[in-house]
């Protein structure tokens, strides 16, 4: 009886082996568990290329031919982090994609008709671009908002401050131009 109970024992030890428990774990003040879903990330201010592959990935559960189009943030720190959002389009369906890191998503009534940004023209990172933008002026910060998309054929990043609006080429890293804002406004 004694060898029956050895032999269950070990092989329950065994099979438990190939289906993990997801035990949380705490690291750097985030608490995550073992799996890499976005559902089990808590939503932290990040920079706006660092958890893109996830986000790629929960648009293609959405739609398999899903492009990302846009990304967006509010009161960007002078490190380039945020709370970024970000848009994907799928040429088949007349809605849009949103998504957020902390694995909140929802369809919006959005058509981004042919401005897909490549994840390989996307060179320039949000806290390069804030860095790029500082030398070209920007003196406040957070900045108001940040946003990534594609114009005229290449990603574009608009930093909207209180001063105005800077622009820097996301492939590149070339400072475009700076708009100033209306005092009326």
């Amino acid at each position: 009886m004694k060898k029956y109970l050895g032999i269950i024992s070990i092989s329950f030890l065994i099979s438990s082996c190939g289906n993990p428990i997801n035990i949380p774990k705490q690291d750097s003040g985030q608490i995550y568990t073992e799996s890499n879903s976005l559902k089990s990330v808590k939503y932290f201010k990040d920079t706006a290329n660092n958890r893109f592959w996830l986000l790629e990935m929960e648009a293609r559960k959405w739609d398999m031919s899903a492009k990302f189009v846009k990304a967006v943030a509010r009161e960007v720190e002078r490190d380039g982090r945020g709370y970024w959002g970000y848009y994907f389009q799928s040429p088949f369906k007349r809605k849009a994609l949103f998504l957020i890191p902390d694995g909140g998503s929802f369809e919006v009534n959005e058509i981004f008709s042919g401005n897909e940004i490549r994840e390989s023209d996307w060179k320039i990172n949000s806290d390069r671009a804030l860095t790029i933008a500082e030398e070209n002026g920007v003196r406040r910060f957070p900045v108001q908002e940040m946003i990534i998309e594609n114009r005229f054929n290449s990603p574009e990043w608009l930093i909207s401050t209180s001063q105005g609006i800077f622009r820097v080429n996301a492939t590149n890293g070339i400072f475009g131009k700076f708009e100033q804002k209306n005092k009326n406004e």
